[in-house]
């Protein structure tokens, strides 16, 4: 898989500018990366908090050829891929919360959403990662049931070495996935 990112300092989505962007014929790898939402989401319409440089918000256009009923095993792909990124790193020693969430200690670090969109290309699946770096923006209704990579590692990871990283997980992974299928 070939990964270009398109990097933003502020962005609404990265998911809904992935959307876009595959709408106009991004090819599987296309990635939107921003330092900072303003309307950062999660599943059932849920908010994403997105400050800037707390978190590492990034979403990737993948385009499946695996049998649409297998679709759903593309979140937890992601997840594992994540979970995996985070332990190498960071020897963060964390767990998958079915199907989208990443917690470290009973606590959510990271948050995935995965959307699909038609295209003149095909199918399209969006799948949109947020992960916290810091937790010092937290709202206080957060504290108790959110961390970062910050608070369990005590030092301020650098997304420029974390992100690739990141994405050779995806691409070990997703090529599992179409593999099997």
């Amino acid at each position: 898989m070939n990964f270009t990112i398109l990097r933003f300092d502020k962005i609404n989505s990265t998911n809904t500018e992935a959307i876009n962007q595959a709408k106009r014929g991004a090819e599987e790898g296309f990635c939107v990366a921003a330092r900072e939402q303003t309307a950062g989401r999660g599943r059932h319409g849920r908010i994403w908090i997105s400050e800037k440089d707390a978190g590492l918000y990034f979403s990737i256009v993948l385009r499946p050829k695996i049998e649409t009923r297998f679709l759903p095993l593309i979140t937890l792909m992601t997840a594992v891929a994540v979970h995996d990124s985070i332990e190498n790193k960071f020897k963060i020693e964390c767990d998958i919360k079915w199907v989208n969430d990443i917690h470290v200690n009973e606590k959510k670090i990271c948050g995935i959403l995965a959307e699909t969109v038609e295209t003149e290309k095909g199918l399209a699946v969006i799948v949109g990662i947020g992960i916290n770096l810091k937790s010092s923006n937290f709202p206080p209704e957060l504290k108790e049931s959110a961390t970062s990579i910050e608070a369990e590692t005590g030092k301020t990871p650098n997304v420029e070495i974390f992100l690739p990283i990141l994405t050779s997980f995806l691409e070990k992974y997703c090529d599992l996935l179409y593999e099997e299928n």
